[in-house]
């Protein structure tokens, strides 16, 4: 049988464009192929930011498997076979970038008492990242940098827009090198309460009057908060008498109601400028009597015991 002679052909890698990932996506196939058709092998710069392996669940296809952010080299290879020389190895660019992550305020209410600004104050413990920002087994912390944040207004009420600003806040931990703030602007939801406050300094005091016949009234004592009103119950009394008054004060929009009680008593007058005197009478058989001298008061009338007497004799 004569001597025969093989012919080994050349192969080469189609060249791959780089590639841009995040950290956190998934293996992937880089897909480099050979003219030969035979597989492509890859071979990793740094192992610590990307690894090649052969996937043994995938038919040994060879992927990449991310590790954290960062650029490297990758080889792609072609060793060849007994029909074909080995390829030029072909190099392309990974590059991982940080993984974003969004900070949200929770829904845990953000409240104070009115007091007539805006001023907010939270905690790291109201922010949170997104639902499944950040990996399982990765460390990453939210910062703030200063608690202060603001409501939307200074008015009291409920589901009050809150806003973060944006650049108190910050990231830390040991995976800190894979993740980036997503957030733009300043974080804001509608987690904000400022509750009424109480109205204070207001004295509401009872008053005794002697009855002149005109009109007696009590009044609170201090200022009014903004917004306030103030409205009487039982007030405004002529007659003598015992009275309780009621001061009924609206709060408006930011301040709590507050009723408060006092006693109102205008006294009796004395009568003055009449008199009861004694008299003497002959008997003569007819009724006697006695009657005061004087006007009486408007409203006061007179009425005698003992009096209009026919027997003689004397009588209280």
């Amino acid at each position: 049988m004569g001597a025969y002679e093989v012919l080994v052909q050349s192969q080469t890698i189609n060249p791959i464009a780089a590639i841009s990932k995040t950290y956190g996506d998934a293996t992937f196939e880089p897909g480099a192929t050979a003219s030969s058709g035979l597989t492509v092998a890859y071979l990793s710069a740094d192992n610590s930011i990307a690894g090649a392996y052969q996937d043994n669940t995938d038919n040994n296809k060879w992927k990449i498997r991310i590790k954290k952010s960062g650029t490297v080299n990758i080889t792609a290879s072609q060793a060849g076979n007994a029909a074909f020389s080995p390829a030029p190895d072909a190099t392309f660019s990974l590059t991982i970038n940080k993984k974003p992550v969004t900070i949200a305020l929770t829904t845990t209410v953000i409240g104070k008492v009115y007091d007539g600004n805006t001023n907010a104050s939270i905690t790291v413990a109201n922010l949170t990242f997104g639902t499944n920002n950040v990996l399982g087994g990765d460390q990453l912390d939210i910062v703030l940098s200063s608690t202060t944040s603001s409501y939307g207004t200074a008015d009291a009420g409920t589901a009050k827009a809150v806003t973060v600003p944006l650049g108190n806040v910050s990231l830390r931990g040991t995976s800190l090198a894979n993740y980036e703030i997503a957030n733009t602007v300043d974080i804001t939801a509608n987690v904000g309460e400022i509750t009424k406050a109480p109205i204070t300094g207001i004295t509401f005091l009872g008053a005794n009057f002697a009855y002149d016949g005109s009109t007696k009234s009590l009044a609170i004592t201090g200022p009014l908060p903004s917004g306030a009103t103030v409205s009487y119950s039982n007030n405004g009394q002529t007659a003598a008498g015992i009275y309780t008054v009621t001061a009924n004060m609206n709060g408006g929009i930011n301040y709590q109601d507050l009723t408060l009680t006092a006693q109102l008593t205008i006294g009796k007058l004395t009568i003055t400028g009449i008199t009861f005197t004694d008299a003497s009478f002959d008997y003569d058989g007819t009724a006697k009597s006695l009657a005061i001298i004087g006007t009486l008061p408007t409203g006061a009338t007179v009425s005698y015991t003992n009096n209009g007497q026919t027997v003689a004799g004397t009588y209280t």
